[in-house]
């Protein structure tokens, strides 16, 4: 048995060799340095081998700490401390350089160029380039360092506040700003009006006279604008050139200056259009209507309408009513119209409206005298002139020729042309109306046929001459031997102004309303006629005809035969119940050789009727050839009659509307119904006989 026993072996390091470190890993070889690589071999033992530190750079000196590292410091001396140059060392040979920095020299001919050590590189602009002139413009050449100085008139503002003189750069000039180098310089052509009254168009704002604006002295010729009109003031004026100012009082009272023609009437002006001074009844509602026709609007600032007094011991204005206020600009557009009025009068809703002075809008009366004569007149108070007037009902010797109108120190005509006598035309207390111009605006200044009563007054609106129309007369024939009542329908009758005319004679009317008038129809002395019915009203456009609308009939014997075939009575053996509302259906029959026995057919230019009484009528109210108050019924060929007979059967029928006892009979007309015989029911041929004409009794219901 062997025992083993550890043998310690030491290492005591010699002086010269000694004995290496032994170790197990590569930290128990750490010396604490940086700057080497610490191994553990494989025989356990350190080594501690120098890293290497040359940075290949000759420019540096390399060097290692064990505790800081490796460092590579510049060369001393690369840094020549001048920042003007561009220090650098050649890393192969370490050799130190120190070259000027590029980009002193710009190439700029205008700079100097240099670098210090205070500011380092400097380009400065040569001396002179900046003249200290505000108006140059100033620039070098970077090429050949040649400098200029350009005047540019942009750089100076207007000075004087003249628009004809230049701002200008000219630093040498008399008279130019020493700091800015401008001047004022007059140029005479932005003083040229181009007018050839005026003369030596300069341009010196310094000068007495010169405009205040532009600067500019003209002399002016008035006597190069004369125009040869005595009413107009002559004068010539820059840029104006002539100027002819009317002079409005050196013409006639109506009279305006026109800067064409001289002294005139204007061609176009207001006119008075309408006058309404005498109301049906009592004068509440009158008025006068002004047109503007003018083509433009027209000021009413200066405008007036005065009435004037006719009387022979007034001829003076005794009412005025300024127009200004009547719209919100005090004008008075294009066809429009103004009314002055009372406030009752119901003006157009598209009229300008004034009321009489005093006249709070409740209505007024009696404003406007009713003529005999009187007068009125449209003026301008600015120029004292009289735009229009009228005078009415002078059936006199004109008296209105010489009036007197507050402002004009002459007396004023009011009367245009012919006088306006009552007898042409005038205004009315008994028919509605009025005085209108005719047609609506137009002014000839001829009184006489300027004006016309109208019987439709239209207060702010178009004048218009109102129509009548007659459509029927009811009935439409009477007997020629006596008179006769009808009624006339149609439109537009006015109370109190119709006149209906039956051929040549005037029938009786009374006015029942607007579409009917009843009228008595005279006799015409027993000639049968067939007439016109003429309606004619004053104030009214032409008359209405309703053509051949009234007959005057004779009874004759021209027919053959006729009868009342049936019922022949309504009381006797062919009576029949009738009570008010039935209606009876009646026939009669006619024969007339050559004519009902001609044909088949009924014959033609038969006109037949049945007539029937009034009730209870007696005497020769029962005799149709007597009375007038008959109603006849037009009777046609009864249907299912037979022709070929020699005879022609009518049949119509009547509905009474009352009871009674009521007479009927026939009557035929061989002349479209001018001349009627006469039928009754005896079946003779012995002629009429009102005692055998048939009797009808009708029962209350």
């Amino acid at each position: 048995m062997h025992t083993w026993f550890p043998i310690l072996v030491l290492c005591v390091p010699l002086l010269a060799t000694g004995c290496k470190k032994e170790c197990k890993t590569d930290v128990d070889c750490d010396d604490g340095s940086v700057c080497t690589t610490d191994v553990c071999g494989a025989d356990h033992t350190c080594t501690n081998d120098a890293i290497s530190i040359d940075d290949s750079d000759a420019c540096t000196t390399d060097a290692c700490d064990p505790t800081a590292g490796i460092t590579h410091t510049p060369l001393a001396g690369i840094d020549d401390s001048d920042i003007c140059t561009d220090d650098a060392c050649d890393t192969g040979t370490g050799a130190i350089t120190h070259t000027p920095l590029a980009g002193i020299d710009d190439s700029d001919a205008c700079t100097n160029d240099g670098c210090t050590q205070d500011t380092g590189v400097y380009h400065d602009l040569l001396p002179g380039i900046d003249d200290s002139v505000a108006c140059t413009d100033d620039t070098c050449d970077t090429g050949s360092g040649d400098i200029a100085h350009t005047q540019n008139n942009d750089h100076c503002a207007a000075a004087d506040g003249a628009s004809c003189t230049v701002p200008t750069c000219d630093p040498s000039a008399n008279g130019a700003d020493s700091a800015t180098g401008c001047l004022e310089v007059a140029d005479d052509s932005l003083c040229n009006d181009s007018q050839t009254c005026t003369t030596s168009d300069t341009c010196d704002p310094t000068a007495n006279g010169a405009d205040g604006t532009t600067g500019c002295v003209y002399v002016t010729d008035d006597g190069a604008c004369d125009d040869g009109l005595a009413c107009t003031t002559d004068a010539c004026a820059p840029f104006r050139g002539c100027s002819h100012t009317p002079d409005h009082s050196l013409c006639g009272q109506r009279e305006y200056c026109d800067t064409t023609t001289g002294c005139g009437v204007p061609s176009t002006h207001l006119v008075i259009n309408e006058i309404d001074y005498d109301n049906v009844g009592s004068d509440d509602n009158e008025f006068v209507e002004i047109y503007n026709g003018t083509g433009a609007a027209v000021d009413l600032t200066n405008l007036a309408l005065v009435l004037v007094n006719g009387s022979s011991s007034a001829l003076s204005e005794y009412l005025r009513a300024d127009l200004v206020g009547a719209s919100s600009d005090d004008m008075l557009p294009d066809d429009s119209y103004l009314v002055v009025a009372s406030g009752t009068v119901v003006a157009d809703a598209n009229a300008y409206t004034v009321l009489w002075p005093g006249d709070d809008g409740t209505g007024s009366s009696n404003k406007i005298q009713n003529g005999h004569p009187d007068g009125l007149a449209l003026i301008d108070t600015a120029n004292l002139k009289v735009i229009d007037s009228l005078s009415y009902e002078e059936d006199t010797d004109p008296s209105m020729i010489a009036v007197s109108i507050e402002g004009f120190s002459d007396p004023v005509d009011l009367v245009e042309g012919d006088p306006l006598t009552t007898s042409l035309a005038a205004d009315s207390n008994s028919i509605q109306g009025s005085l209108i111009r005719s047609p609506n605006g137009t002014d000839t200044d001829n009184a006489a046929s300027d004006w016309i009563f109208s019987g439709q007054p239209t207060p702010g609106a178009a004048n218009v001459l109102p129509q009548v129309t007659v459509t029927a007369v009811t009935p439409d024939n009477g007997l020629a031997t006596t008179s006769s009542d009808v009624v006339l329908t149609g439109t537009g009758f006015a109370e109190g102004n119709v006149v209906v005319s039956f051929g040549v004679l005037t029938g009786t009317c009374t006015w029942v309303s607007s579409t009917e008038v009843d009228c008595t129809v005279p006799d015409n002395q027993g000639t049968p006629a067939r007439v016109d019915v003429t309606v004619t009203q004053s104030g009214y456009d032409g008359a209405a005809v309703l053509a051949n609308g009234w007959t005057w009939t004779g009874a004759t014997t021209d027919v053959d035969y006729c009868t009342v075939q049936f019922p022949k009575d309504f009381t006797g053996d062919d009576a029949q119940p009738l009570t008010v509302g039935d209606t009876a259906t009646v026939y009669g029959q006619i024969y007339e050789s050559g004519l009902t026995d001609a044909t088949s057919d009924p014959a033609s230019g038969i006109v037949g009727d049945l007539g029937v009484s009034a009730a209870d009528a007696t005497g020769d109210a029962a005799d149709p050839t007597l009375d007038t108050t008959w109603t006849w019924i037009i009777a046609s060929p009864n249907a299912v009659y037979d022709f070929s007979q020699s005879n022609d059967e009518y049949q119509a029928d009547t509905t009474p509307e009352a009871a009674g006892t009521y007479r009927y009979a026939y009557r035929f007309s061989l002349d479209d119904g001018l001349n009627f015989t006469y039928c009754d029911a005896d079946d003779t041929n012995g002629g009429f006989d009102p005692a055998s004409i048939g009797t009808m009794t009708v029962n209350a219901p």
